[in-house]
C-alpha cells in the first residue's frame, strides 16, 4: 500500500499525558506550517457493552479486547487511501457508542495522523502502520492523581470507584499489557512536569517534518 499519510502512535499508562503530548505535537506541526494534522484517540473506539445497556461497575475495560483495534487499523488504512472516516463517539456513562460520530476526517487533506491510546502498540497489525512509535513514561503516583481528576470531573465517576478501578484493573493492565509494549517504541519520552518537553518536541518535529516534506 502506498504511504500517503505519516502515522504517529503514542502509547503509555492511563493518565501519563498521551493526549497532552499529541496536542503539543499537533501544535508544533502547525507552527511548522504543516496543515492536515489529525489526532485520534483510542478512547473513541471502546466496544459497546453487549445488549445495549450500561456495563456493571466491575466490568474490566482495561484489556486490549475492550478496544476495537481492528476498526482503528481499517480506519487508518482507509485514510491512507484518501477516504473519509467517521470517528465513533463513545459515552462512558452509558457504555455505548452514540449514533452520531465524534468527527469525520478526510484522507485527501490529511498529512499526519497522531493516534494515542493505552494499547496502541499491542496489536502487530496496527503497530505495522506507524511511521513513528512513541511510548510515554510517568511515575505511577502521578498517573493515578491525573486519572482521579479526569474521571471525577470529566466522566462523572466517584473517587472510590476510580481508586478501586485503578487498583484492580488499571495498574494490572499496565503491568501485563502496556509496559511490555515499550520494547516496540522508537522513542520513550518522560511526560513529567519536571521534564523539558520542548527538547522532545523539537526532536520529533524535526524528524516528522523532514519525512513529510520528502514525501511530497
Amino acid at each position: 500500500m502506498t504511504q500517503n499519510i505519516f502515522f504517529v502512535g503514542i502509547a503509555g499508562a492511563s493518565g501519563c499525558g498521551k493526549t497532552y503530548l499529541a496536542t503539543l505535537l499537533q501544535q508544533a506541526f502547525h507552527a511548522a506550517a504543516i496543515t492536515g494534522v489529525e489526532i485520534i484517540s483510542c478512547d473513541n473506539y471502546y466496544k459497546p457493552y453487549p445488549g445495549g445497556v450500561k456495563a456493571p461497575d466491575d466490568f474490566n475495560w482495561d484489556v486490549p479486547e475492550s478496544i476495537d483495534l481492528e476498526l482503528i487499523a481499517r480506519h487508518l488504512q482507509a485514510l491512507n487511501r484518501g477516504e473519509t472516516i467517521d470517528i465513533p463517539k463513545y459515552d462512558f456513562l452509558t457504555s455505548q457508542r452514540s449514533k452520531s460520530p465524534e468527527k469525520s476526517i478526510d484522507g485527501t487533506t490529511t498529512k499526519i495522523v497522531i493516534l494515542e491510546g493505552l494499547f496502541v502498540l499491542t496489536d502487530p497489525a496496527l503497530r505495522s502502520l506507524f511511521n513513528l512509535k512513541i511510548f510515554t513514561w510517568l511515575d505511577s503516583d502521578i498517573c493515578l492523581a491525573r486519572r482521579l481528576v479526569r474521571d471525577v470531573k470529566e466522566r462523572g465517576y466517584s473517587y472510590e470507584h476510580t481508586i478501586h478501578q485503578y487498583q484492580t484493573q488499571v495498574k494490572p493492565a499496565y503491568v501485563n499489557f502496556i509496559e511490555p509494549t515499550k520494547k516496540h517504541a522508537d522513542l520513550i519520552i518522560s511526560t513529567s512536569e519536571y521534564t523539558n518537553s520542548t527538547i522532545s518536541l523539537d526532536i520529533i518535529k524535526s524528524y516528522v517534518v523532514g519525512k513529510v516534506a520528502a514525501s511530497q
